[in-house]
């Protein structure tokens, strides 16, 4: 996909030139990535869950790594970045297996922090997969969509 948005005219784009890094070491390891401006700088940033890694962009052709703390003692598998909050920086809605799902409010810069289980209810200790952001009720305020495994 990326060699395709840089052969019609993307390639100034520091995201489309992301390096090749084939071995998994090489940027974090993990399943369900989600990219968006996490620092609010007008570039395209990459969230790698498992690895607890947060991809900057540089605009310069460069990445600066940032680790997301450890969110509870379970597998993060994807994760899903919407602005709950409106204050134009995505925050990051956890998808666990094995453990309640979590929602992370972005500090900025790359920074986020825990948000208290009374702020983010969750459902028991459920699994839950590719979480999903949109206005689905058309208020103007984003929500949040987390499709849990029953049992």
């Amino acid at each position: 996909m990326l060699t395709l948005l840089a052969a019609v005219g993307f390639a100034a784009d520091p995201f489309v030139r992301w390096p090749d890094h084939t071995d998994r070491d090489g940027w974090g390891f993990g399943y369900g990535i989600s990219v968006s401006d996490v620092d609010g700088d007008g570039w395209t940033d990459v969230a790698v869950p498992y690895s607890r890694a947060v991809w900057l962009n540089d605009a310069a052709g460069g990445w600066n790594l940032v680790t997301v703390p450890q969110v509870g003692l379970v597998f993060q598998y994807g994760a899903s970045l919407g602005d709950y909050d409106g204050d134009g920086l995505p925050d990051w809605s956890t998808e666990p297996r094995g453990g309640a799902a979590k929602l992370l409010h972005n500090e900025g810069g790359g920074a986020f922090s825990e948000l208290p289980v009374e702020s983010f209810p969750v459902i028991g200790s459920q699994s839950a997969e590719t979480n999903g952001w949109a206005d689905v009720d058309g208020d103007g305020r984003i929500d949040l969509f987390v499709p849990a495994y029953y049992g």
